[in-house]
């Protein structure tokens, strides 16, 4: 039995698995590519992506934004930025996809709230806001 790593040509690993030695190409999603392993990838695939020189994986890097301070009041916004173009930003009241790479986000309720920030290659980032009464 061999360890295999499926991963598309972005190098989103998309599935890992411990099949039979010669089964590797019938296992593959199309559209993917595949390698053997023998470094434990599966356990940690969410945090690594598949090089473009060749298939050992390596870090995902983190996402370069910057933010103002997390505590606010119903009267102020977080401003987040350096968030790259595309990411898709999922606050309590939906989604958005960040095409200038800064937003600013508050709220007329007093609660805390996670601000999700997704944009592959980059780590995922969560950011809880806590807002205050004016």
């Amino acid at each position: 039995m061999i360890d295999v790593v499926y991963y598309e040509p972005n190098g989103r690993i998309t599935g890992c698995k411990t099949i039979q030695a010669g089964m590797e190409e019938q296992n593959c999603p199309a559209g993917s590519s595949w390698y053997v392993t023998t470094v434990p990838v599966c356990a940690i695939r969410q945090r690594i992506i598949v090089g473009t020189g060749g298939p050992e994986p390596f870090a995902r890097p983190p996402m370069p934004i910057t933010h103002t301070p997390l505590t606010i009041t119903t009267e102020e916004d977080v401003t987040i930025t350096g968030i790259p173009v595309g990411a898709v930003l999922t606050h309590p009241d939906g989604e958005d996809v960040i095409d200038d790479g800064d937003v600013s986000w508050g709220s007329a309720v007093p609660g805390v709230f996670i601000l999700t920030i997704e944009k592959f290659p980059y780590l995922g980032v969560n950011l809880r806001v806590e807002v205050n009464p004016a």
